[in-house]
C-alpha cells in the first residue's frame, strides 16, 4: 500500500482528540479525497502522515515505512502542496526551480517547461511578489516536476479564481494520466472531488465514518422525492434514510443502501399513503455527501461506522 493508517490518534494537551483511531488503506494508483467539516481533523491527518506532527498512538505509513522513519529516498518520491504552502519568498521563480532540481533525481526538465508554459508564470519575478494563484502554481511546479509516486494535497485550490483552478486541475489530470500515481487530497470543493477522486473518506470529529469507492457508494444509494399533504415526518423512519425533510415543495431524503427500489417505494407508501409524484434516482455526490453530514449531526454515532454497502 502507498498509504496506510493504523489506529492513528492525535490527542492534544487539553484532551481534545483531533484524530481518533484512524485505520485505512489507500490503494496505489487511486485518488483518495479526505472530506469533512472544518475542524474534522483533515489537516492534522495530513501532518501526521508527513511526520510534521507526532501521533499520540498508532502510526501512519508511506511506501510501507512508518512516517517517522522516512528517508530522503522516500521523500524524493513524495510531493506535497498546501493552501498554506511556505515558499522561499526571496527567490525568483526560475531560481526556485533550479534550487529544487538537484534534490530530485527524477526531475523532468521537459515536463517543467511544459508546466511553466501552461501556468504562464513570470520566471524572473520573486515569489513574494506573486499573486496567491501564481504562488500556488509555483508550489505545484515544485511538486510535480519530479513525477512523485505519491502526491499529498491539502486544500490546494482554496480561494483561487476559476481560471487558476482550471489550470491546476488540467495539470493534475495530465499528471494522473502518466502512470500509477497515488493522490491523497483534502478538499471542501465537491466539484474538485467529483472530477479527481475515485475514493472518499469522511472525518467527523477526527473519526472516520463514511468511506469507499464513489461509484460504488452512489450506485447503491437513491435520492428520493415526493409530494405529500402530511406535514410531519413519521417516527419510525429507517436509520439509513438520511436527512428527511418535508416542506410545501415536497419531501426528500437520501436512502443510503437500496437493494430493491420496489421495496423502497413500498416502504415510502406505507408511511405516506398519499405520496405522489414519487421519484427514486441515483444521487450525485454533492447531495449524497451533504445529506450524510446532516444525518450524523442528528445521529452522531452513525458517523462512526463505515457506510459501505454489504
Amino acid at each position: 500500500m502507498s498509504i496506510q493508517f493504523r489506529s492513528l490518534t492525535k490527542q492534544y494537551r487539553a484532551g481534545a482528540e483531533a484524530v481518533r483511531d484512524l485505520t485505512l488503506d489507500i490503494v496505489p494508483g487511486s485518488v483518495f479525497a479526505l472530506m469533512g467539516r472544518n475542524g474534522a481533523g483533515k489537516t492534522t491527518t495530513i501532518q501526521l502522515l508527513l511526520d510534521l506532527l507526532l501521533p499520540t498512538r498508532g502510526e501512519a505509513r508511506l511506501f510501507g515505512v512508518p512516517a517517522a522513519k522516512l528517508c530522503p529516498e522516500h521523500r524524493q518520491r513524495l510531493g506535497y502542496v498546501s493552501e498554506n504552502q511556505r515558499l522561499p519568498d526571496w527567490m525568483r521563480v526560475d531560481e526556485f526551480l533550479r534550487f529544487l532540481k538537484p534534490m530530485y533525481p527524477a526531475w523532468d526538465e521537459l515536463l517543467t517547461q511544459r508546466l511553466v508554459k501552461l501556468f504562464a508564470l513570470p520566471m524572473t519575478q520573486r515569489l513574494d511578489r506573486l499573486s496567491r494563484g501564481q504562488r500556488m502554481k509555483a508550489a505545484f511546479l515544485g511538486a510535480l516536476c519530479y513525477r512523485p509516486d505519491v502526491l499529498v494535497l491539502d486544500e490546494p485550490f482554496s480561494g483561487l479564481d476559476s481560471v487558476m483552478r482550471q489550470d491546476l486541475l488540467d495539470a493534475l489530470i495530465e499528471f494522473l494520466g502518466e502512470g500509477e500515481r497515488t493522490v491523497f487530497l483534502s478538499s471542501h470543493d465537491l466539484g474538485e472531488v467529483e472530477r479527481l477522486a475515485d475514493t472518499i473518506g469522511v472525518l467527523d470529529h477526527g473519526r472516520l465514518g463514511l468511506h469507499g469507492n464513489i461509484d460504488d457508494l452512489l450506485s447503491h444509494a437513491r435520492e428520493v422525492s415526493f409530494l405529500t399533504a402530511t406535514p410531519q415526518l413519521p417516527a419510525d423512519l429507517p436509520a439509513d434514510w438520511w436527512n428527511p425533510v418535508t416542506s410545501p415543495h415536497g419531501t426528500t431524503f437520501t436512502a443510503a443502501v437500496v437493494p430493491d427500489e420496489a421495496a423502497l417505494a413500498a416502504a415510502i407508501h406505507s408511511r405516506w399513503p398519499d405520496a405522489g409524484g414519487l421519484t427514486i434516482r441515483p444521487p450525485g455526490l454533492s447531495r449524497y455527501y451533504i445529506d450524510y453530514l446532516r444525518h450524523i449531526e442528528v445521529h452522531p454515532l452513525a458517523g462512526s461506522s463505515t457506510a459501505l454497502p454489504s
